[in-house]
């Protein structure tokens, strides 16, 4: 029998349909590593001081953080307590430059500071950032009385609406995606990652854990939804205990019509390990129902296989680009070649015309002329067999064994391998295309901006959900690429600047521009994804892309212009999938 254990337990009824607003995007990171009740490193205090300006700016922090106790934040600012909008309505995210504070003196014990920025977006309830196309000016000002000189300010007229700095949310929030079971044809046994942010709470992980915990059960976001559902089923309750040694979930029935399926102890399991970033065998997972005994217990390693990016080996950073027609391999020497090996047996493939491949799954297709066709990966050159010819191809990808998401005469479209037809996705031309790891997600550009769409498969069909416009302030977008679950590199320019490479998160709240792309124009990205399990990891190694018809390799802060590689075109990479360290 399950142990009992004495801590905090956390219980909700699952409804049916239960689920998130249906405004605003997703997003997605990397989960911290679950903490024990020990108490972290000191927490960052943000108090009145003497200096207004910094008293203000301290405030404008105050919102930020654990749930439990912003109202006392929030009340040492002022003297008596304020009635501030409902944090259920979400906290808005504001974007203010060093020269947006300006602070006055009308004598020693009276200031004001007028704060200036954008309101770029808000933190939803259940983790999610809203982010706002088209921010709206934030203006307000603050008044600020102390008795005497060297005396800390109070702040007597605060708005009522919660913000926070946008450097606030950067500086304490980080990402921490929940998962759910991706739905419908294709790979089965994956999870889908649904972007969120948490408090980087320096006390300990319970409060963490409480958190994502109540979000896995009030189930998908709206996007993800299309492709996903939560594995916990509607009809029974949820309880989360944490200890230091473990955290067990018991789901118990709560009518007696109610049927947790056998079959779905691993997608569950899956789905809470993952969520909760259950990452140390020091601190499993144990699933039990009705109470009983344990029906599953491990951590990510025992379900590794259900996320589909794969950690990265020691081999791992090769990229792969055509070239006169070849297939070439980019190895992390900074050399390539074209000598097919056991691994990469397609490197060397040449064909007249060729100008893009995909690889997976031992399978391979190839664009030739105007072609589409596929193959085993061990020998193309012998294999190929024609999908469809007489129309314009570019940038295959896999979807599962039938179906390749493609460029067809400038559309994005689906081609079905078997019976060689295609059918159009998108009404507006599509320029690059870019496929999540798990098949559920795709990034495609289209005149000159960057969309995201959910991939549904139903049945032996598949189809795109509503398009979002995402990373509003990138334009002139020429390509785009998975840098990890929730991130993306994309080619463009900001605000009419220079072209470069920018990483951006799926919903728009944290990105940067890399300085080492500056002033080029990509035409071609292609990157591994980060390691998942890896918390800090943003981005995986390599991202390469084509410039000035060749090929280069973007570093952290470094671009190697690859010499030979003149004509590069069609960068791809290979994810070669997960393994479980004890199958379940």
């Amino acid at each position: 029998m399950r142990r009992n254990r004495a801590a905090v337990l956390l219980s909700a009824a699952l409804l049916t349909g239960c689920g998130v607003p249906s405004s605003g995007g997703v997003e997605v990171w990397d989960q911290d590593p679950v903490q024990s009740d020990q108490e972290g490193p000191a927490e960052q205090q943000y108090v009145p001081t003497d200096d207004s300006e910094s008293t203000v700016k301290n405030f404008l922090h105050a919102a930020a953080g654990s749930d439990v106790d912003r109202q006392n934040r929030l009340d040492a600012f002022t003297e008596e307590p304020e009635n501030y909008s409902n944090p259920a309505d979400g906290i808005g995210i504001i974007d203010v430059a060093a020269t947006g504070y300006d602070g006055r003196f009308d004598d020693t014990s009276h200031a004001t500071v007028e704060v200036t920025g954008r309101r770029t977006g808000t933190y939803l309830p259940d983790g999610r950032v809203r982010t706002n196309p088209d921010p709206a000016e934030y203006n307000f000002t603050f008044e600020l009385e102390r008795e005497d000189y060297g005396d800390t300010w109070t702040i007597v007229d605060v708005p009522t609406d919660l913000v926070m700095l946008r450097d606030a949310f950067h500086e304490l929030y980080e990402s921490s995606p929940v998962y759910f079971e991706a739905t419908g044809g294709g790979s089965t046994n994956l999870l889908v990652p649904d972007l969120r942010w948490i408090y980087k709470n320096p006390r300990g992980g319970k409060e963490s854990l409480e958190k994502r915990f109540s979000w896995v059960l009030q189930g998908p976001s709206d996007l993800v939804s299309q492709t996903a559902r939560n594995a916990i089923p509607s009809g029974v309750s949820a309880d989360m205990t944490v200890e230091d040694d473990v955290v067990a979930v018991d789901l118990t029935r709560t009518d007696s019509t109610t049927e947790i399926d056998p079959g779905k102890i691993s997608a569950i399991a899956a789905q809470l390990v993952w969520s909760l970033g259950l990452n140390s065998a020091a601190q499993p997972l144990e699933l039990s129902f009705d109470g009983g005994d344990t029906r599953a217990a491990g951590t990510i390693d025992n379900w590794r296989s259900w996320n589909a990016v794969p950690s990265p080996s020691g081999s791992d950073e090769a990229a792969f680009y055509i070239q006169d027609g070849t297939v070439y391999q980019y190895d992390n020497n900074n050399t390539h070649n074209s000598t097919p090996s056991p691994v990469y047996p397609w490197v060397g493939f040449h064909a007249e015309g060729l100008t893009a491949v995909a690889v997976e799954d031992q399978r391979l297709a190839a664009v030739i002329g105007d072609g589409l066709y596929t193959s085993s990966w061990s020998d193309p050159a012998n294999d190929l067999v024609p999908v469809l010819k007489g129309k314009e191809f570019s940038h295959p990808q896999w979807l599962d064994s039938k179906h390749l998401l493609c460029i067809v005469d400038g559309r994005l479209s689906l081609v079905n391998v078997v019976d060689g037809t295609d059918s159009e996705l998108s009404q507006s031309p599509v320029t690059d295309v870019a496929v999540s790891a798990e098949k559920r997600r795709v990034a495609y550009v289209s005149n000159g901006k960057v969309f995201l769409a959910p991939i549904i498969f139903s049945g032996d069909s598949v189809s795109l959900g509503s398009p979002t416009r995402i990373a509003y302030d990138i334009g002139d977008v020429t390509s785009v690429a998975w840098a990890s679950e929730s991130n993306l590199w994309i080619a463009g320019a900001k605000r009419d600047l220079s072209p470069s490479i920018h990483r951006q998160t799926i919903d728009g709240a944290e990105g940067e521009q890399k300085q080492d792309a500056i002033a080029l124009e990509f035409t071609d990205l292609a990157a591994r994804q980060a390691d998942p399990t890896d918390p800090q990891a943003r981005f995986g190694e390599p991202l390469v892309g084509v410039a000035n018809g060749r090929l280069m390799r973007s570093y952290t802060s470094t671009l190697v212009d690859l010499e030979g590689t003149e004509g590069a075109q069609s960068p791809f990479v290979v994810l070669q999938g997960a393994e479980n360290t004890a199958p379940k």
